[in-house]
C-alpha cells in the first residue's frame, strides 16, 4: 500500500519497498517524476534550464489507485502494486513495467587531478572523493507496434532505437541524448549526465542510467512527436537562429595546409560561378611541433586577419577547427601552469584537456580562442569535443569500444557526468563568442558531439568520421533523423564519407575507392551531395580525396553537373530554407523529419528509413545505392529507378515533373544521375528565389511563390537581417501566405515586424501547378489573387 501527501506544483508517493516518488506538473503537457529512497537532491541541472509553472495539481482517489496530474496529462498508481501509466485524455498512451523504477545503492565517484610538479605536463591524482547514489532504472511495457526514436545518433542505422541495444556515452560517432520519442505522441527526458543504456530486457524496455543522486525523468505527454520536441525545449532550451550564409553551400577538406591554397579554392568557386558561402580551415594551421596551441604558423598562415579579410570580400564567410586538448605550445603550458587540465591523456592529438567542469579553467580556454577570434573568422568547429578517441588504424567491435574509452573516463570524471563535457564546452564557447562578438555574429559551432539542452548554443552536431560508401550513407540518413527526433535539430555529415578510401580500420574496412578519379566514388559522392542538399547544413568534407567541385570533371562532364545542379538547386530553395529555420527557433518544429512526424497513422510510414521531409513540404529520398558502378569501376546494368513510398493521406507531385500522385502508395522514380526523387505534399506553399552566388548577393531578388493544390495550404515567409540576435529583440519582419483549394485563390497577407534593411518592394510570381500564374509587387499590403 502506497501512501501520499501533496507539495508544491506535485505530490510524494511512499512504496512498500521504500522508494519514494515525487510528482510535479511542470507544464499542462509536463509531468516530473523524481524519485530517491532518501531526500530528494534538487541541485541545479545541467540539463534543464526551465522552472515549474503555476500549474493546477489534479488529484483524484478512488479504492485502489490514485491519479495525478494536469488537464492534459496525467499518471495512474495502483495503491497495491505501484504499477503506473500514462494518459492523454483519459486514454492509456504509456503503461511502465511491473517493477517500473528501480534504485540500486552506488557509489558516485569524483576524481580531483592537479599538475604534476616533478614529472613533466602530467596530472597526479590528489584524491577521489565518493558519495552516495544510485543506479537507476526506467522499464516501460510497450505496445509491440510502438515505434520508438531518438536517444541521438550511434551509427547503427537503426530506424526503430528497441531494435539495437544502445549505449550511451559520447564517442567519435556517438551523440548520446537521453531523450526519446513515439509515434503516439508522448516523449521521456531522462535528466542524468552518467553512462547509460537503452535495451529490451527481462523487465521490459529499459533505460539504465549508471550513477545519479536520484532518479530523475520527464514526461511529455504531447499529441505529435512535435509537441513532445517542442516540450522538450521548453525544458532544455530553443534553438537560436543559426546566421542565413550557414544554409548555403560549405566546401571544406582536411585538409587546407596554407592560407593561399584557401582562399585559392574560394576564388576559384567565385570564377567558375559554382554558389558557395563557407569555407573552413580544418587543423593543423597550429606551429609545427604542437598541437592545437591557439596560434598559426607563420610561415604558412602569415597574415590571418588578411585572410579572413579576403574571404569577406569574396562575399563568403570562413569556420576554423579548435579542440579542447592541446600540448606542446603556450596554450598548453598555460593551462597546465594555472591547474586548467582534466585530463593529460585519451585524446587524439595527445596532449590535455581543457576542465569544462572549472570556470576559471574556461576562461583561460576562451582566452585562448580570442586569438583566433580576433582576425575575423564567423565560426567555430569544435572538433573531438567527446573528449576521448580511440585510435584510428584498427578494427574494434562496440564492446571493445566501450572498454577501451570507458576506463579514461572514470579515471577522470565525476561518474555523474562523463557525457556532460561536450554540452557544457558548447555552452562555454557560445557565451563567450556572444560577448566577444557583441551580439553582431550569430554563434556557430560545428561540432562532433552532442547531447540533450545542447541546441540552446548554436551547435550542428556531424556525425563524426564515417567511411565513403553507399551502406553508410543508407545508415545515415536513420541516424540523422533519429538524432533530429531527439529535439536537437541541427545535425549534419561529411558528404562523401570522411574515409573515402579502403583500409583496415572500423571506418574504412568495406570502403571500395582508392582514388578521386574512380566512376565508382564519383556516383557515391553525387548521391551523396545529393542528400546533403536536404540537410539543414550542407557541407562537403573528407579526408584523402579533395572535394572541391572540378575534382569530379568539368562542367558539361556529368559528375560535374549534376554536383552543380543540387548546389544551385538548394539556393533557389532559400526562402523555404530560411522560413523553415525561423520555425525551429520561434515554434520548435524541425528540420529532418521522420514521416511518422506527419503520418503517425500509416503504419508504413513509421519503419521508411531512407525517405524523409524536409520542412514540412519537400519529400525526400536519397538514393542510395549504386546505380552505375559497382564499387571502384565496374559498370552496372541496373535501371536507374527507386521505389519510393509516399505516406497515405496527402497527395504527392514530383517536384522536378509536377506530376501527381496519391499517397499511400509506391512509385518508381526515375534516377539519372543528375536527379532523385523529390516530391511536394498537396496543399504546400513553396517559396524560390533566383540562383545567388551567395545567400544575399541579390537582396530585393524576385521570389517566386508555387502552390501544390489538393489541400488548403499556409507559409509564413520570414525575413531579418541575416545574422547578429536583433531579431531577439523583435527585428524581424513575417508575411503569412495562405491557400484556399476550394477559392482557388493566394493570399498575401499584410507584414508584421520591421527591421533596419528590410527590402520593402519586392516582385512576387504567384503560380498554381497546373493552373493559373500572375507577377505583383508587394510593398507590405494584403494581396489576394485568384488563381
Amino acid at each position: 500500500m502506497i501512501t501520499h501527501h501533496r507539495v508544491p506544483h506535485g505530490a510524494i508517493f511512499q512504496s512498500d519497498e521504500g522508494i519514494v516518488l515525487r510528482v510535479q506538473a511542470w507544464r499542462e503537457d509536463i509531468l516530473r517524476l523524481s524519485c530517491t529512497k532518501g531526500n530528494f537532491t534538487d541541485g541545479e541541472s545541467d540539463i534543464v534550464t526551465a522552472s515549474p509553472n503555476n500549474v493546477p495539481l489534479i488529484l483524484t482517489e478512488e479504492a485502489d489507485r490514485i491519479t495525478v496530474g494536469t488537464s492534459r496529462v496525467t499518471l495512474e498508481i495502483r495503491r497495491h502494486t505501484f504499477a503506473m501509466r500514462f494518459l492523454r485524455g483519459g486514454t492509456e498512451i504509456l503503461r511502465l513495467a511491473s517493477e517500473p523504477l528501480q534504485l540500486l545503492d552506488t557509489t558516485v565517484t569524483v576524481p580531483r587531478h592537479t599538475a604534476d610538479r616533478e614529472t613533466p605536463d602530467r596530472l597526479k591524482l590528489v584524491k577521489t572523493d565518493t558519495l552516495p547514489g544510485y543506479r537507476f532504472s526506467l522499464s516501460l511495457d510497450l505496445d509491440p507496434n510502438d515505434v520508438i526514436y531518438g536517444l541521438g545518433q550511434y551509427g547503427n542505422g537503426s530506424l526503430n532505437r528497441r531494435e539495437v541495444a544502445l549505449e550511451l556515452y559520447q564517442m567519435n560517432n556517438f551523440a548520446p541524448v537521453p531523450f526519446m520519442v513515439s509515434d503516439r505522441g508522448w516523449g521521456i527526458l531522462v535528466d542524468t549526465g552518467a553512462y547509460s543504456t537503452f535495451s529490451r530486457d527481462a523487465f521490459g524496455t529499459t533505460f539504465y542510467t549508471d550513477a545519479v543522486s536520484m532518479g530523475d525523468f520527464y514526461f511529455c505527454g504531447s499529441e505529435s512527436i512535435d509537441g513532445a520536441i517542442a516540450a522538450y525545449r521548453t525544458l532544455t532550451g530553443a534553438a537560436p537562429m543559426m546566421p542565413k550564409w550557414l544554409f548555403g553551400y560549405a566546401q571544406s577538406k582536411e585538409h587546407y595546409h596554407t592560407g593561399e591554397e584557401l582562399l585559392s579554392v574560394l576564388c576559384e568557386y567565385r570564377r567558375r560561378g559554382v554558389p558557395l558561402d563557407l569555407i573552413v580551415q580544418d587543423w593543423n594551421y597550429w606551429k609545427e611541433g604542437t598541437w592545437s596551441d591557439k596560434s598559426f604558423d607563420p610561415a604558412r598562415y602569415p597574415d590571418p586577419t588578411a585572410m579572413c579579410d579576403e574571404v569577406h570580400k569574396n562575399h563568403a564567410h570562413i569556420m576554423i577547427s579548435v579542440w579542447p586538448n592541446t600540448r606542446g605550445g603556450d596554450s598548453f603550458r598555460e593551462l597546465f601552469d594555472k591547474d586548467g587540465l582534466l585530463t593529460d591523456e585519451g585524446t587524439f592529438g595527445g596532449g590535455g584537456v581543457y576542465n569544462v567542469f572549472d570556470a576559471a579553467a574556461c576562461d583561460i580556454y576562451t582566452s585562448q580562442l580570442e586569438n583566433i577570434r580576433r582576425h575575423g573568422f564567423d565560426a567555430w568547429w569544435c572538433d573531438a569535443t567527446e573528449p576521448f578517441e580511440t585510435g584510428y588504424g584498427d578494427r574494434i567491435t562496440p564492446s571493445e569500444l566501450r572498454e577501451r574509452v570507458m576506463p579514461y573516463y572514470r579515471r577522470y570524471f565525476d561518474s555523474r557526468k562523463i557525457n556532460l563535457f561536450s554540452l557544457l564546452h558548447a555552452g562555454n564557447v557560445y557565451h563567450y563568442t556572444r560577448r566577444a562578438e557583441n551580439e553582431k555574429k550569430r554563434v556557430v559551432n560545428l561540432t562532433r558531439s552532442g547531447y540533450a539542452g545542447q541546441q540552446r548554443y548554436g551547435t550542428i552536431v556531424w556525425s563524426g568520421d564515417i567511411g565513403g560508401s553507399f551502406a553508410e550513407m543508407k545508415r545515415q540518413i536513420a541516424e540523422g533523423l533519429n538524432f533530429c527526433a531527439s529535439g536537437l535539430p541541427y545535425w549534419s555529415l561529411d558528404i562523401g564519407g570522411f574515409f573515402p578510401t579502403h583500409g583496415s580500420a572500423t571506418f574504412n574496412c568495406h570502403v571500395p575507392y582508392h582514388a578521386v578519379s574512380e566512376p565508382g566514388y564519383r556516383e557515391l559522392y553525387v548521391r551523396w551531395l545529393q542528400l546533403g542538399c536536404f540537410l539543414p547544413v550542407f557541407r562537403s568534407h573528407g579526408t584523402t580525396f579533395p572535394r572541391e567541385i572540378w575534382r569530379f570533371g568539368e562542367k558539361g562532364e556529368p559528375f560535374y553537373d549534376a554536383i552543380e545542379k543540387f548546389i544551385r538547386l538548394r539556393y533557389t530553395l532559400m526562402p523555404y530554407i530560411y522560413s523553415t529555420a525561423w520555425q525551429v527557433t520561434k515554434n520548435h518544429k524541425t528540420f529532418i523529419r521522420l514521416l511518422a512526424f506527419d503520418f503517425p497513422h500509416d503504419a508504413r510510414a513509421l519503419t521508411e528509413d531512407t525517405t524523409y521531409l524536409f520542412g514540412r513540404s519537400l519529400l525526400v529520398s536519397p538514393v542510395t545505392e549504386p546505380q552505375y558502378y559497382e564499387g571502384a569501376d565496374i559498370p552496372l546494368d541496373v535501371p536507374q529507378i527507386k521505389d519510393v513510398y509516399l505516406p497515405a493521406g496527402a497527395d504527392w507531385y514530383n517536384y522536378f515533373t509536377g506530376e501527381r500522385f496519391a499517397g499511400g502508395n509506391v512509385v518508381a522514380v526515375g534516377t539519372p544521375l543528375d536527379s532523385m526523387p523529390l516530391f511536394v505534399r498537396a496543399g504546400s506553399i513553396l517559396p524560390t528565389s533566383p540562383v545567388m552566388q551567395y545567400v544575399d548577393e541579390i537582396p530585393d531578388a524576385p521570389y517566386t511563390v508555387t502552390v501544390y493544390p489538393g489541400a488548403d495550404a499556409d507559409f509564413t515567409l520570414y525575413e531579418d537581417s541575416g545574422d547578429g540576435y536583433a531579431y531577439e529583440a523583435g527585428e524581424y519582419a513575417e508575411v503569412d501566405l495562405h491557400w484556399s483549394d476550394t477559392a482557388h485563390t493566394l493570399t498575401v497577407c499584410a507584414r508584421r515586424g520591421d527591421f533596419p534593411t528590410l527590402v520593402r518592394s519586392r516582385t512576387m510570381h504567384l503560380r498554381v501547378v497546373g493552373g493559373k500564374e500572375t507577377t505583383v509587387t508587394y510593398i507590405g499590403e494584403r494581396i489576394c489573387v485568384e488563381l
